[in-house]
């Protein structure tokens, strides 16, 4: 009975292949949350899942694709700007999608800032971590990265245990650059020491972690970092620098009375410089004005929300009304315009809603004399008579300050009376003059000195408990005094630092000279440059103490390896051997350096370097072949198995091999010849 062939029916279907790519597929972690992955963090974790260094994937197979400068830069040097808001990051962030075929690369950066907010402490320099995050993490089985909001500047603590964020490896005390030649995330690039256990007791506590003194900052900090992070990703755009200004403008203009806390960097001038297009927004100072004006800074970012503390554009005719009846009672009385910018309201508007009021101010000001005082006056303006009331007034004033303790500055009165110092000196000259006398003799005289007394004698009473003691020149530059003046005020803690400071250079000169004396007795002589840098002293320094040892550790070190020249029958010999060595391997063997055989038999050392490289070639070429015929096996026994010869299931059975890129490339040339 024969078999029919069963005939399927032509199904149409819209699945795609995805294109291929060159790495494996690789997601971002906390894509859409606080904990949204870093650059650099992504580009450490593809690393270690491909099993490669993170210096082989970021030079050899991302600059491939590059075309920016980053490229050219050492790793270290270009490190932080790969997670910034410049062309570099959206450069870096494009690649990385195009290797592993991840479409959310971008979101790893704050590439969304664009030009809004500067790049000015934006990104940390180094790298922080929470080491609890770490270990519970790895407790648990979970992928350990490390998140944007960790490498934000501002943040110094974690979103979720509320402790300070660690900063130096525990393992050798150093601080971690975000992408380094080794990173691997959970790692130290430098030592490979787990930063996931939970610092130990004797660290100090800006290494270790532990709560941040300015907890309250801190959370505000977090919270608005955190949701600008998510709003960024859900809105998918990056900040408008118009609209950002725009919002601050609005704000600032409803709410100029704010007062900014003394701790705080920000204040009106920085503001202002914003609004005129002369600085670009930190981050930092935009967190402080949000905190200020209480606003959320994803609402001054999008502009998605009206605030509802901004005060309405309705004047409050009350108060004004107020004002200006206080502003009558008061002396010395001020100007309209005066009051009018004080209270924010235009001078027309107080004329035409209070024009008696406003008479009577204008009045008052022009009666008092003061317009007379000041530096208002313009010139065409016609004078006005000199009141007696008031210089008598300011008369008064001016003897009550010559018996106030401690003596006040003249400026107090100027300040006091609205006017200039020069109109003082010329209807007062003596009272003025007597102020002045008695502010210089108390302030500049008696206080100053004693200031500098207690400073100079302080620091002379450290410098001689410092060990080692600094010199008598090196106090006197610090102090920006003359030797004198520290000699005739301290004779006694000048001589016992003068003491101390020849003592002590006189054990280092001797504990030098027998380091000298020692090293003419090693073999082989040290050079003299060696010796200085292990003794942390200068070349020049110890040929000018000690020329005589000097000279004769050089003229031995000449002698010792002139007698060790190689000749020329040592190197034909060497031409003879198999596997040909290479010239660092010859130069290691005889004790001398490279140059110096190239220098003195230059055609010997070129064959001998070509040899090496022709050896090193088939070498290779042999291996390759190897590892070609091996995986050609293994690709037979999968197919007769019946399955299909993936990346991955040739890489389970390629024992010893861990480069997967390398498996790749041989495996599509074998596929492709089969």
């Amino acid at each position: 009975m024969g078999l029919t062939p069963r005939i399927y029916k032509k199904v149409e279907s819209e699945f795609t292949i995805p294109s291929r790519t060159r790495l494996s597929f690789v997601r971002p972690m906390g894509i859409g949350s606080l904990w949204v992955e870093g650059l650099a963090s992504l580009i450490s974790r593809t690393a270690e899942i491909h099993s490669i260094p993170t210096s082989v994937l970021v030079f050899k197979e991302m600059g491939k694709l590059g075309t920016g400068a980053w490229v050219k830069f050492r790793l270290g040097m270009f490190h932080a700007r790969i997670m910034a808001s410049d062309d570099a990051a959206q450069e870096v962030a494009g690649i990385v999608e195009r290797l592993t075929g991840s479409s959310e690369g971008r979101h790893t950066a704050v590439i969304f800032c664009g030009e809004a907010i500067s790049r000015v402490d934006l990104i940390k320099p180094f790298r922080d971590w929470c080491s609890q995050c770490y270990q519970e993490w790895s407790d648990s089985s979970l992928t350990v990265y490390d998140p944007l909001i960790w490498a934000i500047d501002p943040v110094r603590i974690c979103p979720k245990h509320q402790a300070e964020l660690t900063t130096k490896c525990p393992g050798c005390l150093n601080r971690i650059l975000h992408l380094d030649l080794l990173s691997r995330p959970g790692y130290c690039s430098r030592c490979g020491e787990w930063l996931g256990r939970y610092p130990d007791s004797n660290l100090s506590e800006s290494q270790s972690g532990g709560e941040c003194p300015d907890d309250t900052w801190q959370k505000w900090v977090i919270c608005n970092t955190g949701e600008l992070i998510v709003a960024a990703h859900s809105n998918q755009e990056t900040l408008s620098k118009n609209k950002l200004i725009a919002s601050v403008r609005s704000i600032f203009a409803s709410a100029q009375d704010k007062q900014f806390p003394s701790t705080f960097e920000l204040n009106r001038r920085i503001i202002f410089n914003w609004l005129n297009g002369a600085s670009t927004p930190r981050l930092k100072l935009l967190l402080e004005f949000c905190l200020v004006f209480n606003v959320r800074l994803c609402d001054l970012a999008f502009g998605e929300k009206k605030e509802a503390h901004i005060k309405s554009r309705r004047k409050d005719y009350a108060h004004i009304k107020e004002s200006l009846l206080r502003g009558l009672e008061e002396f010395p009385p001020r100007s309209l315009r005066k009051i009018c910018s004080d209270l924010g309201v235009a001078k027309r508007t107080v004329r035409s809603q209070f024009p008696s009021l406003a008479d009577k101010i204008i009045l008052n000001y022009r009666g008092s004399g003061k317009r007379l005082w000041g530096p208002q006056k313009r010139r065409g303006v016609p004078g006005h008579k000199k009141t007696p009331d008031f210089l008598v007034e300011a008369k008064k004033y001016l003897e009550q300050l010559l018996n106030e303790e401690p003596p006040p500055p003249l400026q107090r009165a100027c300040n006091y009376l609205g006017a200039d110092r020069k109109c003082l000196r010329r209807h007062f000259p003596e009272l003025c003059k007597r102020i002045n006398l008695n502010f210089q003799a108390f302030y500049r005289g008696l206080s100053m000195q004693d200031s500098f007394h207690d400073r100079a004698k302080s620091y002379l009473e450290k410098a001689v408990a410092e060990i080692p003691p600094p010199s008598f020149s090196y106090v006197c530059r610090t102090l920006t005094s003359s030797r004198a003046a520290l000699l005739r005020r301290f004779p006694e803690l000048v001589s016992e630092l003068t003491e101390k400071s020849k003592a002590y250079r006189k054990r280092n000169l001797e504990s030098i000279e027998h380091e000298l004396k020692q090293a003419l007795k090693t073999d082989p002589p040290p050079a003299l440059f060696a010796i200085s840098k292990r003794l942390g002293v200068y070349i020049t320094t110890l040929e000018n103490r000690f020329p005589h040892l000097s000279r004769a550790i050089v003229e031995r070190r000449k002698r010792y390896f002139s007698s060790k020249l190689v000749s020329i029958d040592e190197l034909l010999r060497v031409l003879e051997e198999y596997p040909p060595p290479s010239v660092s391997a010859i130069a290691n063997r005889f004790q001398c350096r490279p140059d110096s055989l190239s220098y003195r038999f230059p055609s010997i050392v070129k064959t001998i370097a070509s040899n090496h490289r022709q050896h090193q070639k088939l070498h290779s070429e042999q291996l390759k072949s190897q590892f070609r015929e091996e995986l050609t096996k293994v690709v037979l026994e999968i197919i007769a198995e019946g399955n299909v010869p993936t990346n991955n299931a040739v890489y389970a059975r390629m024992k010893g091999v861990k480069c997967r890129a390398m498996i790749c490339e041989t495996l599509r040339e074998v596929l492709n010849t089969l």
